[in-house]
């Protein structure tokens, strides 16, 4: 099962023109799905739209600064959380797909190369932050965040 989820940006333009209104972001598995629902959002009984609207372009964020979790697309009955996640998934991802880098206990931990909130190495339990991951020409290092905690 692919537990991947990405950020889609769609633009809304009055029906039949390319006369922009609105851009609009959602999280979905894919682009049908997101289409699928963006579709639905501004055909709505309820929609916020007083005048006919269509989707334009549609397309999939490469560069998302914040992590979006979506509890209605990871439930899945699992329990909470618990920085183990990220490292469990890319056991089956490509070289290309993962980062990897050293804790400070010299566990070589191997992650997506993509954002989560942190991960717990298998190791010394230490839990490391996303931003603590560092890139220095693609050789990825741990950097303890001295202003987040001591």
């Amino acid at each position: 099962m692919n537990n991947n989820i990405w950020v889609f940006e769609a633009d809304i333009c009055k029906f039949g023109t390319s006369e922009f209104v609105k851009k609009v972001q959602i999280v979905s598995k894919d682009m049908f799905d997101a289409t699928h629902m963006l579709s639905h959002y501004i055909w709505r009984d309820d929609s916020e739209f007083k005048f006919p609207v269509e989707l334009g372009i549609v397309r999939r964020l490469s560069q998302i600064d914040n992590l979006i979790i979506d509890p209605e697309i990871f439930d899945d009955g699992e329990d909470e959380y618990d920085g183990s996640e990220p490292i469990e998934m890319a056991k089956n991802m490509s070289d290309e797909q993962t980062i990897t880098f050293k804790c400070e206990c010299h566990e070589e931990i191997r992650v997506p190369n993509s954002n989560f909130p942190y991960i717990t190495c298998p190791n010394c339990d230490l839990r490391i932050m996303r931003n603590e991951i560092k890139n220095a020409g693609g050789f990825y290092f741990y950097e303890k965040d001295k202003n987040e905690r001591k």
